[in-house]
């Protein structure tokens, strides 16, 4: 379902994926956005909703595209 919250958790969910699969910390991400890690934590928590232009900004850093960040990511766990 498309509301608030949810959209807020899938950005979150996939600010950190990006971040991590980049190599990159929340204290790199901190200084890129010229915020601390604590609000780049909360950012990928879905506690606080990140602006676009940081959204934007971050997309642009990590050479994706934006829309990214908006994906639903269906995680399929393997048969072993």
């Amino acid at each position: 379902e498309a509301n608030e919250a949810n959209i807020n958790i899938i950005i979150a969910t996939n600010l950190r994926i990006a971040r991590q699969v980049k190599g990159l910390t929340l204290q790199d991400i901190g200084k890129l956005l010229g915020i601390t890690y604590q609000q780049c934590q909360k950012y990928e928590t879905g506690k606080h909703t990140i602006p676009i232009c940081k959204l934007l900004i971050m997309a642009n850093h990590m050479d994706i595209p934006i829309s990214f960040f908006f994906e639903k990511f269906e995680l399929v766990k393997k048969a072993s």
